[in-house]
């Protein structure tokens, strides 16, 4: 049995296979905690294995059917699937944080974000600036605390679709599904942050290709609100919808739009921006 702990939420996972437990723990591990009591979880999650696949269930008490029962996964569909039914359900039990779809990396004592839509590198270019000199908070979920303009850790694995291109080489230990590249975070070239951390910054980012040099331009309180909007997970669960919520964070941190070229002129970018 795997115990974590995700934001304040005790998790536990029943592995009834060695492999389905290997694949929790590698993009998990950051969260696991020693059993400390018997109380009831928050959420209790079962994986197993037959000749069908990989199974997922979430198991709810006082309910005779699970709420959420997957069967015939892949690895990569379980992986998913439990990140997925994780992440909705933190956002239910926690509605007080502002959870945005972006990567989050520390930076000279501050945190910053990268959002976009998927396939537009904002894990390829978190994977880059690791190696300068950033902590890692997350690739792909980003838990602001709207009354103290913090960013919360959610340090899983770094997921990344296709290798990236030098000098930024992945670790002989990633774990490789058919579409998915994940790196656990003991296999990080950075501290892995683990407290909440105050936002500096967010940067949209576009890739238009490797051909054109990165730009950057910063937005305004207005345009910076509605792409902070548009990435946002769980608007319905604050006030007037999360629009106040997503201006107040726009007029608290600074935004820029960057498109990206090669990686290491992108995170050179971003970096510059950063420093200056």
């Amino acid at each position: 049995m795997l115990r974590l702990n995700l934001f304040g939420l005790q998790v536990r996972i029943i592995c009834n296979d060695e492999t389905a437990c290997q694949l929790a723990l590698a993009n998990y591990s950051a969260f696991v905690i020693t059993p400390a009591d018997t109380a009831s979880p928050d959420l209790l999650y079962e994986a197993s294995r037959d000749t069908a696949g990989f199974r997922l269930r979430r198991i709810e008490s006082g309910m005779a059917e699970s709420p959420c029962d997957w069967e015939g996964l892949d690895a990569a569909e379980l992986i998913f699937l439990l990140e997925k039914d994780l992440t909705i359900e933190a956002q239910k039990r926690r509605p007080h944080l502002y959870f945005m779809h972006a990567a989050a990396l520390l930076y000279r004592g501050s945190a910053f974000l990268l959002i976009g839509r998927s396939g537009n590198g904002k894990s390829t270019t978190c994977w880059g600036l690791l190696h300068h000199g950033c902590g890692y908070l997350s690739d792909e979920l980003a838990p602001i605390d709207l009354q103290q303009h913090t960013v919360q850790p959610y340090p899983h694995a770094l997921c990344l679709k296709a290798e990236p291109a030098p000098p930024y080489a992945l670790p002989r230990e990633v774990l490789r599904t058919d579409p998915t590249l994940h790196i656990a975070v003991e296999h990080l070239p950075c501290p892995v942050i683990r407290t909440p951390v105050p936002l500096r910054a967010i940067f949209h980012v576009q890739h238009v290709g490797i051909e054109q040099p990165p730009t950057l331009s910063e937005l305004s309180a207005a345009e910076a609100g509605m792409l902070i909007y548009a990435n946002a997970l769980n608007p319905l669960c604050h006030n007037e919808d999360g629009l106040d919520a997503a201006l107040a964070i726009a007029r608290h941190c600074r935004t820029f739009r960057l498109t990206t070229g090669a990686l290491d002129a992108s995170v050179a970018r971003i970096l510059e921006a950063l420093n200056a």
